[in-house]
């Protein structure tokens, strides 16, 4: 842990007034077994979560609230990592010895189920096209096997000391590496040739993320840094030392501007791509070192795994594009909430554009609005997220509505 620890909470004070803090849409305790990674389904419904053993291991629950919809019966299944693929076809799960098993996400039913003899799968990845699956471990080595038929398609020695994390980059062309070593490297992902390594963090490297076009990797480590590094020269462009122990997870929201990082000091934070900026600090709520988190496919909500068992969700709506808003949105009321046939809207400039998402994370109304009241009759019962947007299309303003009936 770092001396600078005051220092770290004053910046979260000051920080924190930035934006919003994100409303939490639900949480749940699974019992005091430790969530050791999660991820949305591509359409959002679903949320894959990783427990420590024993049985049940892998857990499916309902986005919406949390609910098992399916989990494991294989009594020694010990996870370490699992991944929907992009398609949704496929859950890929990796486990703490060196097993390997995919699911159809559809039936639940396995279809791959192996030992890769890795020593223990850390880190794993599905190839866009989700016809491949990598997974990285103890061994030091990244392997990509075929789907469905566990075919060995390649395999290399990446970091001699342990490989910890692996991402695709968006075209599959790349992959980047996280290691035990230390070291960040980038890699042909079609051959497995060593392009370059990322050389400064000081401890082992825990997770590793390409932005979408590719041109940064963001990587946190056991140092309680996060760093941004420029993927064509390896300069290391943003060190964030805002976290006071171990970052064991990021993840990079949809937008491409935003990503989140989750931490043993027990906080969920909120940063900016381009400049390494801190938009939030928030997760209190649940007093427990923060695993995993990944963001929903439409970027509207964050689900964080915690070490004592609890998974939740949150509204990211209220914060993302919000912190340099030309307006405050402090002066923008929606009423009546709860609201049961129309609302209406106080403080806003008009025309505006108005998006109400369900908690699937669905649009379920989208209309440019030039009345302050809305009718909303034809949605049903329940909780929605609301956002109003500037003509410009600068979101400024994110509430949570309840209709009732």
């Amino acid at each position: 842990m770092r001396w600078i620890f005051l220092i770290g909470i004053t910046s979260w004070l000051l920080n924190t007034t930035k934006a919003q803090v994100p409303d939490t849409l639900w949480t749940k305790d699974y019992g005091n077994r430790e969530v050791f990674s999660l991820g949305f389904s591509p359409d959002g419904n679903r949320i894959a979560v990783g427990f420590e053993c024993p049985f049940p291991a892998l857990r499916i629950v309902d986005a919406l609230n949390g609910d098992i919809l399916f989990e494991t019966n294989t009594q020694q299944l010990c996870l370490q990592t699992v991944q929907v693929s992009t398609s949704g076809n496929y859950l890929a799960i990796g486990e703490e010895v060196g097993w390997l098993y995919v699911y159809d996400f559809t039936t639940y039913t396995a279809i791959d189920s192996f030992n890769t003899g890795n020593g223990g799968i850390f880190s794993l990845d599905f190839h866009p096209n989700g016809d491949a699956v990598m997974v990285a471990g103890l061994d030091g080595y990244i392997s990509v096997y075929k789907v469905g038929t566990g075919e060995l398609l390649l395999r290399f020695l990446a970091h001699s000391t342990g490989v910890i994390a692996v991402d695709y980059s968006a075209d599959g062309n790349l992959i980047a590496s996280g290691g035990k070593d230390k070291l960040v490297k980038l890699w042909n992902a079609n051959n497995g040739t060593f392009i370059r390594e990322f050389n400064g963090h000081l401890g082992e490297v825990r997770d590793v993320n390409f932005v979408p076009d590719a041109s940064r990797i963001i990587s946190c480590s056991a140092d309680d840094d996060i760093r941004i590094w420029e993927t064509a020269t390896g300069n290391c462009l943003h060190t964030i030392t805002e976290h006071w122990a171990d970052v064991n997870n990021i993840d990079v929201a949809p937008d491409g501007i935003h990503f989140a990082s989750a931490s043993t000091d027990q906080t969920t934070k909120l940063f900016r791509v381009d400049d390494g900026s801190m938009v939030v600090s928030f997760g209190g709520e649940v007093p427990s070192k923060k695993n995993w988190l990944n963001f929903s496919p439409e970027g509207m909500r964050l689900a964080v795994g915690h070490q004592n068992g609890v998974l939740g969700v949150w509204n990211m709506g209220s914060v993302l594009g919000t912190e340099n808003q030309e307006s405050a949105s402090s002066n923008i009321k929606v009423y009546p909430n709860p609201a049961k046939h129309s609302i209406k809207l106080n403080g806003i400039g008009l025309p505006a554009q108005l998006t109400l998402y369900n908690l699937y994370g669905q649009i379920v109304y989208q209309n440019t609005i030039a009345s302050t009241e809305i009718d909303i009759q034809m949605l049903s019962e329940g909780l929605y997220l609301g956002l109003i947007q500037s003509e410009k299309n600068k979101i400024i303003h994110s509430v949570k509505i309840q209709i009732v009936r």
